[in-house]
C-alpha cells in the first residue's frame, strides 16, 4: 500500500508538511471549475495574456456585475460574436456561407442608451467592443467595421485588456461616453 509522504522541504522543517498527492489528484478545496479556468489562461507570443483570456475575464466580470442590479443587470445581454479563431478550410467555408464577416467586433451589448459627452446628449443603439491584448493592433477591416457601426448609431470601443473593457461597459451603462477605446479613429 502506498502511503502519502512528506516533501523534502517538510522533512527539513521548511514548509507545512502537507502530504504529497498521487499524480492527477486535486488539491484540497480546488474544484473542477477553478482548475478549468486556470487552464484557460493563455499567453500570446510576447508573453502577455492573450486576447481570448482577457475576454473570458470580461465575460466572467459581466456575469458577476449583473447581479448588482439596476442598470448593470443589462450586462446579462453582453455576448461574443464568434468571428475569429483558427478553423479548417472546410469549417471556414461553412462559416463564411453562414454569414461570418471578418473584422466584426468581438463583443456586443444590445442596449440602447442616451450618452452624454461634453454636455451633448446622443442616442446609441448599442455598444460594440473590439478586444485586443495589450500591444495588439486594430486591423484595417476592423477599422472599417468600427467606423461603419459608429456611422450607423452604435457606440464602439477598442479595449486593450479586461480593465479597459470593464470601465467602458460601466461608463456606457451609466450614460457616459466611454473614455477608452477611440484610438482607431485618430
Amino acid at each position: 500500500m502506498l502511503r502519502p509522504t512528506k516533501c523534502s522541504r517538510a522533512r527539513q522543517g521548511r514548509c507545512g508538511g502537507e502530504p504529497l498527492r498521487p499524480c492527477g489528484a486535486s488539491s484540497p478545496g480546488r474544484g473542477a471549475k477553478e482548475r478549468k479556468e486556470k487552464s484557460m489562461i493563455r499567453r500570446n507570443a510576447n508573453g502577455a495574456t492573450s486576447e481570448d483570456t482577457e475576454q473570458i475575464h470580461v465575460m466572467r466580470w459581466a456575469e458577476i456585475t449583473a447581479n448588482r442590479g439596476g442598470q448593470f443587470e443589462k450586462l446579462r445581454m453582453l455576448f461574443h460574436i464568434p468571428n475569429g479563431g483558427a478553423r479548417s478550410k472546410a469549417e471556414g467555408a461553412i462559416f463564411k456561407a453562414m454569414g461570418v464577416k471578418s473584422g466584426v467586433p468581438d463583443l456586443f451589448l444590445p442596449v440602447p442608451m442616451e450618452i452624454t459627452y461634453c454636455g451633448t446628449v446622443a442616442q446609441s443603439a448599442g455598444l460594440f467592443i473590439e478586444m485586443k491584448a495589450r500591444g495588439g493592433r486594430v486591423q484595417p477591416n476592423q477599422k472599417r467595421w468600427l467606423n461603419d457601426l459608429v456611422d450607423s448609431g452604435y457606440c464602439c470601443c477598442v479595449c486593450y485588456g479586461e480593465e479597459e473593457a470593464e470601465k467602458v461597459l460601466e461608463d456606457y451603462l451609466e450614460g457616459r461616453l466611454p473614455e477608452y477605446g477611440k484610438g482607431w479613429r485618430e
